[in-house]
């Protein structure tokens, strides 16, 4: 009844050394992220200001694009907006009692691209955290835009 035991814990190690030992996909290259995201990612620069009740209506509908961006495996074409004049110091009043207003549904919206992973490599890669994903919009069925407070380091 011994021996069993004897046995089974050594493999039992080794089972496990060789599981934590299993390399995760890298997303060092853009050749790698380029294969997760699947496809391009395009980023541009702009004042929220300059579209703020655009932004704020993509806000209020934060909740209703949950579904959609749990569903997105593909896309054919991705742009990421930095909003240069939304920061963790200053903002445009309006986005930040938007933010206040709808705190729960962008964090849920957050958690949701999180959860996706062609969007949360395409923020990750770029640099963007999490909390500053202030909304989304499908343009259609493959063209999506993610709005982000903050500027685009590689500009």
């Amino acid at each position: 009844m011994l021996i069993k035991p004897l046995i089974v814990a050594p493999v039992l190690v080794l089972i496990s050394a060789l599981a934590s030992y299993a390399p995760a996909q890298g997303i060092n290259s853009q050749e790698s992220i380029d294969k997760i995201v699947g496809t391009p990612v395009e980023t541009k620069t702009e004042k929220a200001e300059d579209d703020l009740g655009h932004i704020l209506t993509l806000m209020d509908n934060s909740e209703v694009v949950l579904s959609e961006v749990r569903k997105r495996t593909k896309l054919d074409q991705l742009e990421i907006v930095y909003l240069q004049d939304v920061g963790m110091t200053s903002m445009p009043e309006a986005i930040q009692k938007k933010q206040e207003e709808r705190k729960a549904e962008i964090l849920a919206l957050q958690q949701t691209i999180e959860g996706n992973a062609m969007f949360y490599h395409a923020i990750d890669s770029r640099g963007i955290l999490l909390r500053d994903i202030l909304a989304i919009e499908f343009l259609n069925r493959d063209r999506v835009v993610i709005y982000a407070a903050g500027n685009n380091p590689g500009s």
